[in-house]
Formats: structure tokens, sequence, C-alpha cells
């Protein structure tokens, strides 16, 4: 009967209930909700940092003292029932300030670091005692210092602020490698004033050195955006890259405007040299991408063979609106440049934080509404434990946690991408071209380790390795082969054959030359994005199924991003040939063809002019190029 519960249902809720009473032993009695906490993975456990715990009224937000632990050492775990799979450790005092919203959080082989966060405005908690800790309370900023734990003697450290690190970044993206042994801390905002520097900070965890570097301008104000290294065979000299995406940046007025996924940064990590490479659904050049969403979580697992190298992006928030709230589990596909969406079945989520445990995405803590929602309902009820795993490899939401579990590609992925399970991806680069040929050069293609070639099949749905001539009956191949002489009609077939071979080469090698003048042509105009470009910055964007240009002053003939050639100054739209936008150049608030803002305030007092190439920065109201670090 509709509107009743069954027997079963009703068990199930009381389990739920149960178990949720015993995280009171761990969390915060009658929690609802927890978010932003910032984590990171280290032999099997999963150490999560700062944010706070609410209840369903947000009357008590109990700021999170305590650094919580996911065991995921055992050989099976259920992350729906099993309590005992979550510890806290007490930080101590003397480090206060020990809470953080937003930190950059990540560990090396032996420490696990805390970088930057916005000091936490609620009450400490102290889980101990379950009470808060006593008034009064004022929260304080870190300026620059870093703290560390010590993994084998469990011993607390702070380091004090260096030149390099004067300052503490909050809200920004950041991601870490200990096959590269190195973090990178990507924009966002200073903790104790709104200056939003064109800065990333690297962190060399084996020297113990940090770098300042500055980015391009038009990476200043990303917010929450993805920083996902990628080691192995990958960027010059094999030093690894980096792949940005997502996020949203902050303009005048805090205005949240999201970043566009179908842009993707790449940073070669050995030459300190950013570009731009569009991306596109799998399957479809004018199908969706995940659309403009922020306060996301990504993990990172490559194909056994480094073939392909895959990204789950988890949920986040539309950031304009700030709903809706997604369940989505998208995948970007490296190095084709390809969004698959893998999973819609899932809990909504933002604000939560993600690690990779084996061959699962372990995900905790978030929301499901935004915090001014009033319609709001507590994560507690689905996820007892505050946890949620993905099998990596199905694509599939779970709760059991197999320790042994190894990556699988997803058939989904197996699907566009080719190859198996293991890897063998046969589309190994952008299915319209990288924008820049140097990127290629980033992502040399893998091998396939077998020597048959694979079956001719345009859409990729059965890629297998094509039958042994034996044909699979006769595994040693000792069959006496068949030694008829051949016909004439063989004879003439294989002539014919011949003939249209010799023609097919000679249109291969026109093709070839045809395409590689027009890749020169682009690469002479096409900016390369990196640390030593000079002049206007030729930015990407997007318009319908065909990529575009703006920004290129004194170059008539180059097509806009709307697909018009530059010729008619000062028409509305449309760029003219000497690189004049409709409206007053550098002027703040002016807006391009594109609808993007020329000039952008950060903080009180710089602007960010996307019509300048050659300086970070300008002071408001002057036309002097500042080259002032804002770091210092």
């Amino acid at each position: 009967m509709k509107g009743t519960i069954r027997g079963y249902d009703l068990l199930v809720i009381l389990v739920s209930l149960g178990v949720l009473e015993g995280t009171w032993a761990v969390y915060p009695e009658s929690w609802c909700s927890a978010g932003e906490a910032k984590s990171a993975f280290w032999n099997d456990k999963m150490y999560i940092v700062g944010g706070h715990f609410d209840d369903v009224s947000n009357t008590k937000l109990r700021a999170n003292t305590e650094l919580v632990v996911l065991d995921f050492s055992r050989p099976t775990a259920d992350f729906q029932t099993d309590t005992s799979l979550i510890s806290t450790t007490t930080i101590p005092r003397s480090l206060a300030p020990s809470i953080q919203n937003w930190a950059n959080v990540y560990a090396s082989s032996s420490s696990l670091y805390i970088v930057g966060g916005d000091p936490v405005p609620h009450r400490p908690y102290d889980f101990s005692s379950s009470s808060f800790v006593p008034e009064p309370y004022k929260p304080t900023f870190l300026e620059g210092s870093i703290q560390v734990y010590d993994f084998q003697t469990s011993e607390w450290s702070r380091r004090p602020p260096s030149s390099e690190v004067p300052d503490s970044p909050s809200c920004a993206g950041s991601g870490s490698s200990t096959e590269l042994g190195k973090a990178f801390i990507l924009a966002g905002h200073l903790e104790n004033r709104l200056i939003r520097p064109p800065s990333m900070l690297i962190h060399d965890m084996q020297r113990e050195t940090w770098r300042n570097i500055t980015v391009k301008p038009y990476l200043a104000g990303l917010e929450f955006a993805e920083v996902v290294p990628i080691a192995g065979k990958v960027g010059t000299n094999n030093g690894g890259v980096l792949i940005v995406f997502g996020g949203h940046t902050m303009a005048p007025g805090e205005v949240r405007t999201g970043n566009d996924y179908k842009r993707i940064h790449v940073y070669d990590i050995s030459t300190d040299k950013w570009y731009i490479q569009p991306a596109r659904n799998a399957t479809d050049e004018n199908g969706e991408v995940p659309s403009f969403r922020t306060q996301t979580c990504s993990v990172l697992a490559s194909s056994e063979d480094k073939s392909s190298h895959n990204i789950y992006l988890y949920g986040g928030h539309d950031p304009s609106d700030k709903l809706p709230v997604y369940n989505e589990v998208w995948v970007l596909s490296i190095p084709s440049f390809t969004w698959t969406l893998l999973n819609s079945q899932g809990e909504a989520r933002f604000d939560h934080t993600c690690q990779r445990a084996g061959g699962y995405l372990a995900s905790w803590g978030g929301r499901n509404t935004y915090y001014t929602d009033k319609s709001k309902e507590c994560t507690s009820r689905d996820s007892p434990l505050n946890v949620q795993l993905l099998d990596l490899g199905t694509g599939k939401w779970t709760s059991i946690f197999e320790k042994d579990k190894e990556y699988n590609v997803p058939k989904k992925l197996l699907a566009t991408l080719g190859g198996d399970e293991k890897g063998g991806a046969v589309v190994q680069e952008p299915l319209g071209g990288y924008l820049n040929s140097e990127v290629a050069l980033l992502f040399p293609q893998v091998k396939k380790k077998t020597s048959k070639p694979p079956k001719s099949n345009s859409n990729l749905q059965d890629l297998s390795d094509t039958q042994d001539p034996t044909d699979g009956n006769d595994p040693h191949g000792t069959r006496e082969p068949n030694r008829k002489s051949p016909s004439i009609g063989a004879i003439i077939g294989g002539a014919v054959g011949g003939f249209v071979g010799v023609l097919l080469i000679c249109l291969l090698i026109f093709f070839l030359i045809r395409r590689n003048r027009r890749s020169a042509r682009t690469d002479s105009t096409v900016a390369e994005l990196s640390d030593n470009s000079t002049g206007t910055e030729r930015l990407w964007a997007f318009s319908g199924s065909k990529y575009g240009y703006y920004g290129v002053p004194g170059t008539p003939g180059f097509r806009s991003n709307a697909g018009d050639v530059y010729g008619v100054p000062d028409t509305p739209g449309i760029r003219s040939n000497t690189g004049d936008v409709y409206g007053v150049p550098d002027t703040p608030g002016t807006r391009s063809n594109t609808g993007d803002v020329a000039s952008t305030f950060i903080g009180d007092t710089i602007v960010r002019s996307e019509l300048d190439g050659t300086e970070p920065a300008l002071e408001a109201g002057s036309t002097e190029v500042s080259d002032k670090k804002l770091f210092e």
C-alpha cells in the first residue's frame, strides 16, 4: 500500500539509526552533515582535517578540532555499518590555530602537511569530552606557517613562514603526487585578505623546498579548481604534467563565474609552461560535458599500461545559482581529452573531500543542499559513517570495500577509448587534434604490448586483438598451412589490390603534408600560453563545434570565436582587425565579443587585463604595468 513502510524498510531504517548513534562515539552527537574539510591518503588510511559538523537546525555548528582517520587496511570492510573503521587523533592545542576550512592537505611518504585555509568561524568542539571548547574563542590566522604530522612518530610540528610562502592560501586548487614527490597549490585567495594572486606554490617534498611562481593572469581568482598531477612517461623529460579544470572565478562583488569544462589547462612541470587543450564529449562532438560546477572532488586512475589516465569527477554545485547540487560522476580521459558520464545514480554532494583507495573513490562529508536552503536534508541518514564508495571499475556505488580489488578501465570508457580493462587504448590523442603541437609531445603514445594487429572497427565497440591464424583451435600453431597454388583470379586480384594500395599510400602522403602545413600555420598563430609569452594573450574560446581565438591585434583574416573574420571595426559582437573589442579597450568592465570581462578587479585595488599578456596585473585606474608580486 502506497505511503506505508514495509517491514524490511523499517529494519533498514532502524539499523541505520543504530549505526548513526554508534558514530556519536567518534563524531559529534546528533550530527547532520559535515563540510569544508580536506584530506590526504597514506598507507591505507584517509586523513581528514578541518571543516565543521552541523545539526539539522544549523544552531550547533561545531568546528572539527580532530584528525579524523578512515581505515582501508582490512581485507574487506563495510563503510555503511562498521563504526570501528573510524578513529580520531587530537591535534595539540599548542598548534593553534589547528582548525581550518578548505586547507591544502596532502601527504608525502613520511608526513602529512596542512597548508593554509581559512580560520573556522565556529566554536571548536572537543570530541573527547563531547563539549565545546570553553570561551572565549577568537579565530586566528596561520600567516604562512605550515603544520606537519609525522606518520612514524605521530608527532606534530609547526614550521614558520618562509620567503616563498609568506602568507597562507585558501580555497585554492591543490594536488600532490608521491611518485613525483611534489605538491601544487594553485590560485585561491590569501587567508587574511581577499587578494587573489596569479600564483602557484610548488612544494618539493623530498628536498623540503618551495617555489612561488607566477601563472597566467586568467588563472588569478580561480577557486576550488581540480589540480591533478599525472606522473609516469608524460611531460618533458618524463617530468609529469598537471591537469587543471573546473572550479569558479570570483569577479567584483564576490560574483562567481563557472570555469568551462570544455577548457582544460595543461601544465608541463619540467618547463613551467601552460597550455590550453579543448575537451569534448566522448561520443558526440556537440554532446554534453559537465555543466558549470564547483566544490567538486576528483581522483586519478590510470590504466595498467598508462595508455589512458582517467580522472573521476564527483558532485559539486552550480557556482552562480548555488543550486542544484549534483550527484553525477564524470570521467575526463587523458590524452584523448574526452568526457564520459559514468554514473548519475548516487547521492548529491558538494564541499566533500575524496581520495583514491585502491580500486575505489572514497568520499567523506559534504552537503546535499546549499547553506541557505531551508529544506535541508541530513547526509547522515544515507551515509551513517559519512563515507561513500564508488567502484572505479564498474562505476557503481557500494558500501563494501575490498582491499585486493585492482583498477580496471570501465566498459563505458572502453566503448570509446578501445582496448581492454588493463589498457591498450586505441584513442590516445584528442579526436580533433591538439590545439598546440607541443602538447602532443607531452603525451607520447603507448604501444600495445602484443604484436597482433587490432580488428578494423570504426566505432571502437570491439577492439580486441585478431584471432591467431590457427583459428584458436590449435594454440601451438602446428597445423600445416594450405599449399594450393594461387589461381589466375587471385593473381589479377593481387595486382589490382597492389595498385589500389599504392594509390592509397599516395593519398595518405598528400593528406599528411597538407595537415602538417595546416598545423604549422596554426602553431604560428596560436599562443603558447607559457611564461615566456609576449604580447597579447590569445585565449581559447568555444563556439558550437568550432574552435576559435580572440585577442590577436593586427592579424586580419584571423577568425573570431563566432566564426567571423575580423574586418568591421567598432561593430558590437565582432572584433576588428586591430584587436579592438566593442567598447573601450583596457577599461575595467569592458566586455569582449565572447562576453568575458576584459579587465577584472582582484580585491579592491588590482585589476587583471585579458588584453595584456605581458604582466600579471595592472593597478586600478593606471595605464602603467605593475610587476609587483602579490605574495610579497
